[in-house]
């Protein structure tokens, strides 16, 4: 073995397993990434039905959307979904504040809100879920 050999060879395995961690993070952050553009363009193109799958599994269970929240979602067209600040929330959560814009198909009347989403990393699913729910549409 050459000179200096296994404390080369320690240093390449601690590389490599740290590079092994960071690709770790770095999927998971691209997760998150696609999981917020998929969302975004379901709420922009108004597909609820899509957005909706990323709701939480458990808040899907624990408070299911009625029959009157899917009539009022399909009486709007979302204009603007437009992200104002991201920040971490704790060990696999991220909070964002988002400015919704939509119209009412009636009336033509455009409103802008703001809408506070939490998302949690759900390790065993390999996948970020939206756990504060879909936008409040009914708030003024």
């Amino acid at each position: 073995m050459p000179r200096f050999g296994l404390p080369r060879l320690l240093v390449s395995l601690a590389l490599m397993a740290l590079l092994g961690a960071c690709a770790t993070k770095g999927g998971d952050n691209i997760k998150l990434d696609a999981a917020l553009f998929n969302y975004a363009g379901a709420i922009r193109f108004s597909d609820i039905e899509r957005a909706y799958e990323f709701i939480d599994p458990k808040l899907r269970v624990e408070k299911p959307m009625s029959q009157l929240e899917w009539e009022r979602f399909a009486q709007v067209q979302f204009t603007g979904y437009l992200v104002k600040a991201k920040e971490p929330a704790g060990e696999g959560e991220i909070r964002q504040v988002v400015e919704v814009r939509l119209i009412n198909r009636h009336t033509q009347v455009e409103r802008t809100f703001l809408v506070r989403e939490q998302w949690r990393w759900d390790a065993e699913a390999k996948q970020w879920w939206l756990t504060s729910g879909l936008p409040d549409i009914a708030q003024e």
